[in-house]
C-alpha cells in the first residue's frame, strides 16, 4: 500500500506549469516582444537609410568619372545642372533600398577650376532626399513623404538650370531660369515653407514672374518681338497662341512701369500650376496690387494637378434662372417684376413694346440687390471650402462689365439700352469680339464702371476700391482675361492652358436680348463665345493670392 501512495504522489508531481503560470509567462514574453520590436524595426530602417545616403554617393561618384572623363562637358559657371540618375552607369550600388528612384539627380555645379556635387531624389515609396550638397548626405538626409522634386532650385548666384533629358547631352536642353536658390554647398531644409533656415525653398510667388519674365535682362512686353513672338508689333490676339505667337509669361504693355507690372501666363504651358487650401489652381496673372489671381482647376491626385473636363469645376449651374431682360447679365442685378409679355415693336432697332413687369430702367437693371444664380452657388462652396483661407486671398476687383457700346459690325448703330427687352451690346464685345464675325481682338484689364468692379470692401488700405457688394472675396474671370491666355473668339482653346474639354463661363456679358435672350461669354471646346444665361454650365471661380504670399514646391 505504501508503495502505491508513492507512486500517486510522483504522478502529480508531473502535471507541469499552472494556467496562471502560463498567462505570466506570455505576457512577459510580449512585453519583451513590444520593447524589442520597435528597436529592430529602427536598427532596418536606419540601415536602409545608410544604404540610400551611399548609393546616392555612388552615383556622385559615377557622375564625377563621367566629367572627368570628358563624356560630359559642364562648363557654364552660371548654371546648374541636373543629371538624371538613369544617366549614370554604376559598378556598384543603385536604386534605393526602400523602391526605385523615381526620379532623382546628380546636380552639378563648376567654378571655372572645379565641381561640386548635390543630389536629390526620391523614390516610388515617396522616400527622398531634398537637395544635398555631397558633403552633407547621410541617413539623416533621408525624409519620408517626398512627393516630387524640384528642379527649379539653382545653387548660389546661378539662375540658369539644364536637366538632362534621355538624350544626356547638355548642349541639346534648353536652359530655364532658376525661381530659388540654396547657398554653395548647402542643403533644402524645408520645402512647405514652415521653417526659417536661410536654404529653405520658400519663394514670393510673385517673383517667379519677376524671374521668368526676362529676356537679356529686360521685360517681355506683348506689344514687342522676343523668343516665342515673331512679329516685331508682339502679339496678335486675332490669332491662336504658339512658339510665334506667344507662349510663356508676358508683362502687359502699359503697366511695365506700375509698382506692379501686370504679368499674365499665355499659350500652352504647364508650369503655372499651384495647390492652394489642397485645390488645385491654375496661375492666370498678378494683379494691379501685386495679388496672383488664380483659376481653380479640381482636386489634387498624388500631389499632382492635371485635371481636365469635369474635374476642373466645382460643378455645373446657371448664371442665372432666366434670360428674358438686360438685367440677368449681372452678377447682381436689381428688383422688378417677371413675367412679362413683350412685342416686336422695331425691327431695325430691335426693340420690344413690354407689359409691366422686367427692368424699367439701366440704373434698375444694374441695381446690384439680387445675387446672380452663380453667385450664389459660388459663395456655397466658398462657405464650405475656403472660408478659412480668406486671410491669405485679397480683394481684388472681378468685373462684370456692363457699359453698353455702339453695335460694332452694323454701321456703328447703338442698340438698346440695357434694360428690359432691348436688344444691347455690352462692353467686352468690343474688345473680345462675335465668332462670327472678323473683328480686331484688343483685350483690357480695365473696368470702368465702379458698379460694375465687384469687391469686398469699397474702400482697401485708404485707396478707392470697387463697388463692396461681394460677401467673399471670390467670382470669375473675365473674357479678356481669356483672350489675353490665348482662348480668343478667333482662335482655339486647345491652344491655351485655359483647355479643358468642357464649356465653362466667364464674368462678361455678351449681348442682351439677342434672339430673345440675354448671354454672356463663355469658353466651349474650341473657342470663346456667347453662352445663354440660363444654359447649365461649367463653373471655375477664380481667387487672387495676396501680395506677400509664399509658396515651395514645383509647378
Amino acid at each position: 500500500m505504501k508503495k502505491n501512495i508513492g507512486l500517486k504522489r510522483k504522478d502529480k508531481m508531473k502535471k507541469g506549469f499552472t494556467l496562471i503560470e502560463l498567462l505570466a509567462v506570455i505576457i512577459i514574453l510580449g512585453i519583451l516582444m513590444i520593447i524589442a520590436i520597435p528597436s529592430v524595426t529602427e536598427y532596418i530602417q536606419s540601415s536602409r537609410k545608410e544604404t540610400y545616403a551611399t548609393n546616392a554617393k555612388n552615383y556622385i561618384n559615377g557622375t564625377r568619372n563621367i566629367v572627368n572623363s570628358n563624356k560630359m562637358r559642364l562648363y557654364d559657371t552660371e548654371t546648374t545642372y541636373y543629371i538624371p540618375t538613369t544617366c549614370v552607369p554604376l559598378e556598384k550600388g543603385g536604386d534605393s533600398p526602400f523602391g526605385k528612384f523615381d526620379p532623382a539627380y546628380v546636380v552639378v555645379t563648376y567654378s571655372g577650376d572645379s565641381y561640386d556635387y548635390y543630389f536629390t531624389g526620391t523614390d516610388t515609396t515617396k522616400m527622398g532626399i531634398y537637395l544635398t550638397y555631397e558633403g552633407l548626405l547621410n541617413k539623416d538626409s533621408i525624409k519620408s513623404g517626398v512627393n516630387s522634386i524640384d528642379t527649379t532650385i539653382g545653387v548660389g548666384e546661378r539662375e540658369n538650370i539644364i536637366k538632362l533629358d534621355d538624350s544626356c547631352d547638355p548642349d541639346v536642353v534648353e536652359p530655364y531660369i532658376a525661381t530659388s536658390t540654396i547657398e554653395e554647398k548647402g542643403m533644402l531644409t524645408a520645402t512647405d515653407g514652415s521653417g526659417t533656415d536661410s536654404n529653405e525653398k520658400e519663394v514670393l510667388l510673385y517673383d517667379i514672374f519677376l524671374k521668368q519674365n526676362q529676356e537679356n535682362g529686360k521685360m517681355i512686353l506683348d506689344n514687342h518681338s522676343s523668343t516665342y513672338v515673331s512679329s516685331n508689333t508682339g502679339i496678335d490676339f486675332n490669332v491662336a497662341p504658339s512658339n510665334t505667337n506667344g507662349k510663356g509669361i508676358y508683362v502687359r504693355a502699359g503697366t511695365e512701369n506700375n509698382t506692379y507690372p501686370i504679368y499674365y501666363y499665355r499659350g500652352e504651358v504647364e508650369n503655372n500650376n499651384i495647390i492652394f487650401a489642397d485645390f488645385c489652381w491654375k496661375i492666370v496673372r498678378t494683379t494691379e496690387t501685386g495679388g496672383i489671381k488664380l483659376i481653380y482647376n479640381g482636386i489634387p491626385t498624388n500631389g499632382t494637378c492635371n485635371n481636365t473636363g469635369k474635374a476642373s469645376q466645382i460643378g455645373e449651374n446657371k448664371f442665372n434662372n432666366s434670360a428674358d431682360d438686360n438685367a440677368y447679365v449681372g452678377y447682381m442685378y436689381g428688383n422688378f417684376l417677371t413675367p412679362k409679355s413683350c412685342t416686336h415693336t422695331d425691327v431695325y432697332e430691335h426693340q420690344y413694346s413690354c407689359s409691366s413687369g422686367g427692368s424699367f430702367s439701366l440704373e434698375n437693371a444694374q441695381a446690384n440687390v439680387n445675387d446672380s444664380n452663380v453667385k450664389s452657388y459660388i459663395d456655397s462652396w466658398y462657405e464650405t471650402n475656403m472660408s478659412r483661407y480668406t486671410n491669405y486671398l485679397e480683394d481684388t476687383i472681378w468685373c462684370n462689365d456692363r457699359t453698353i457700346v455702339e453695335n460694332p459690325y452694323d454701321g456703328g448703330i447703338a442698340y438698346g439700352a440695357g434694360y428690359s427687352t432691348y436688344m444691347t451690346f455690352y462692353g467686352g464685345i468690343e474688345r473680345n469680339g462675335i465668332e462670327w464675325q472678323t473683328y480686331t481682338l484688343s483685350p483690357s484689364l480695365n473696368c470702368t464702371n465702379l458698379n460694375d468692379r465687384f469687391t469686398v470692401d469699397e474702400i482697401l488700405e485708404g485707396r478707392p476700391n470697387g463697388n463692396g457688394d461681394l460677401k467673399y472675396p471670390i467670382a470669375l474671370l473675365t473674357a479678356d482675361e481669356l483672350t489675353l491666355a490665348g482662348s480668343g473668339t478667333h482662335g482655339y482653346s486647345t491652344s491655351s492652358y485655359l483647355y479643358t474639354g468642357t464649356s465653362w463661363i466667364t464674368m462678361t456679358p455678351y449681348l442682351g436680348y439677342w434672339n430673345s435672350r440675354a448671354a454672356i461669354y463663355s469658353l466651349n471646346t474650341e473657342k470663346l463665345l456667347d453662352s445663354q444665361v440660363y444654359n447649365n454650365t461649367g463653373i471655375r471661380p477664380s481667387i487672387s493670392l495676396a501680395k506677400g504670399v509664399k509658396v515651395s514646391g514645383k509647378g
